[in-house]
């Protein structure tokens, strides 16, 4: 997936956001590129966890009937 191939350059190299997406690296336009790669990283993990508390409760469920 694109956006955690490119949050997990960023956590491990000093290059921008905004260089990894091939932009300006202007300061102020590489904090917002940067706070929105963590957010949407932040959002992806939040789903996949959702998703994975959902199977939980059906296979509970599943095993109490």
């Amino acid at each position: 997936m694109i956006i955690l191939q490119n949050s997990d350059q960023l956590a491990n190299n000093p290059a921008s956001a905004m260089e990894l997406e091939g932009g300006d690296t202007d300061p102020v336009v590489d904090h917002v590129a940067t706070a929105r790669v963590l957010y949407l990283c932040e959002l992806i993990v939040n789903i996949n966890i959702s998703k994975n508390a959902e199977k939980v409760i059906q296979s509970k469920s599943s095993e109490l009937s």
